[in-house]
């Protein structure tokens, strides 16, 4: 007879199963998120109860990275098989799960529209797109499916007001968004003009009971800091309006975002100092304590040091006054400061992600710039718009009489003709 051969113990299929498992993981490439999520997961199954942790950090791994991963492999098996063919960078990956997932990994609705976005993006690209750009592409998808199909400076208007405040809760906000809306600007500056507005116009009736808000210089996000600076009755208290609003206007108009701020520092600093002044009654009692303390002498002591005790206790109670005015003031300045530093933050980002994207697509801001001058043009007499292109031409090298009739037509100047006509 032949000998049976002993089962297997299931120990024993687990500890094979597991450096299975451990072989696989060692041939994988590092960057493959997807691969290395669904090995981990058959990991986390096999390894016994308390030794997941030191298996991760034996293999050079974090617990918070090993989750991401399990996540990722989760996302592309279960709901989008598509994102193993998009070539996206592990920090994109990591963005997407925790920005657009829940704590178990199931994905938000917006999500299957940025998916798409992404999908169309790399494979029109010829080369593989960076970072910034995929997160442009991935900002614009969710703007789209946040507010609707509108032109780029009209979403990144929109978008950027949801910085500023819940348009559920302030009116000028929503109103804001409403005109962007309706009007769709395709200019940037044409599209942050109307949130500046709303937003200026905002704070001069908070100010109206005391007077005209003066004109201020519109610069992008530093200027929607010192709105909100003048807004904030933590800065400028509601007492303290009417005062602030006497030194804006003794100021050159129009005024520049730093200069407010500064006005503000400094109005705080103006309510300090017409606030320190120590109550007469605890003046008199320090007299009383130094003078009764002085013709005790020694042998008196016990009742010297009661007299100088009673003044320092006058003393001690205007000291401390004198501290939590300080240190009241000194929250004020600091919640100036934090709000010109978060705007001024946003601003450096944007500014960041815009370097980034003209790397990236270095024609499309140039057809930006080109949309910007013809609709400038357009704005001004047909002879001043000429000599602006004549002289761009001149630069450029370019005759004017071999510009396509389309470019023509586009500025709706005929070059060419008036050129021609000069001559």
């Amino acid at each position: 007879m032949s000998k049976k051969t002993k089962p297997a113990k299931a120990g024993d299929n687990s500890k094979r199963a597991l450096e299975a498992a451990e072989a696989a993981w060692d041939k994988l490439d590092r960057d493959d998120i997807f691969a290395r999520g669904a090995v981990l997961i058959r990991v986390r199954e096999l390894v016994k109860h308390g030794d997941w942790i030191p298996w991760l950090k034996a293999h050079g791994w974090e617990e918070e990275s090993a989750r991401r991963a399990i996540k990722a492999s989760h996302l592309a098996t279960d709901y989008f098989p598509i994102m193993r063919d998009l070539d996206l960078p592990k920090i994109v990956i990591y963005g997407l799960i925790d920005t657009y997932t829940d704590k178990d990994g199931k994905p938000g609705p917006v999500l299957t529209d940025i998916i798409k976005a992404l999908d169309t993006a790399t494979k029109s690209a010829t080369d593989r797109l960076t970072v910034s750009h995929l997160k442009g592409v991935i900002r614009r998808a969710r703007q789209k499916f946040d507010y609707g199909d509108f032109p780029d400076a009209t979403l990144d208007a929109i978008d950027d007001l949801s910085d500023l405040s819940d348009e559920d809760v302030v009116d000028w906000v929503k109103a804001a968004r409403d005109e962007l809306k309706e009007k769709r600007p395709e200019i940037k500056e044409e599209a942050d003009k109307i949130g500046f507005e709303y937003h200026f116009a905002h704070v001069a009736k908070l100010y109206a009971e005391h007077g005209v808000l003066p004109k201020m210089a519109d610069e992008g996000w530093d200027s929607h800091t010192a709105l909100d600076s003048l807004e904030d009755e933590t800065g400028v208290p509601l007492d303290r309006r009417a005062r602030v609003l006497e030194r804006l206007l003794a100021e050159p108009q129009p005024l520049t975002a730093r200069r407010i701020d500064e006005i503000i520092i400094e109005s705080n600093d103006d309510t300090k100092q017409g606030a320190e002044h120590e109550p007469e009654q605890g003046k008199q009692g320090d007299k009383q304590g130094d003078k009764q303390g002085d013709k005790q002498g020694d042998k008196q002591g016990k009742q010297g040091g009661s007299g100088a005790a009673g003044g320092g206790g006058a003393d001690s109670k205007a000291e401390i006054k004198k501290l939590k005015k300080e240190i009241d003031d000194l929250t004020k300045k600091n919640n100036v400061f934090k709000g010109v530093i978060d705007g001024r933050d946003r601003e450096i980002k944007r500014l960041k992600d815009e370097i980034e994207w003209l790397k990236a697509d270095p024609k499309g801001p140039i057809d930006k710039h080109a949309e910007a001058l013809v609709a400038a043009l357009k704005k001004v007499r047909g002879e001043k718009a000429i000599e602006v292109v004549e002289g761009l031409c001149a630069k450029l090298h370019i005759n004017p009489r071999k510009l396509n009739p389309p470019d023509s037509k586009a500025a709706d100047i005929d070059i060419a003709g008036a050129t021609a006509r000069a001559a």
